[in-house]
């Protein structure tokens, strides 16, 4: 086993696994109905913040790329 290969086993073995949900999930529905009716991503972001979810926009921009 060459160097590398020793490297990229450890690194699956430290790297972390993402064991919570993110604040948008409950609003997921919501996000991509109007992101399909043509929110924007800064208007998705100003509603959040309406309901008093402080998220950044990259944020906002991943998830609705994600849905």
């Amino acid at each position: 086993m060459n160097d590398i290969e020793k490297l990229k086993q450890q690194t699956k073995i430290i790297r972390k696994k993402r064991y919570y949900t993110s604040k948008l999930e409950p609003n997921r529905k919501k996000l991509s109905s109007m992101n399909d009716r043509g929110a924007s991503i800064a208007e998705l972001q100003r509603w959040l913040n309406a309901k008093g979810i402080k998220v950044n926009y990259s944020t906002v921009y991943r998830f609705i790329k994600r849905v």
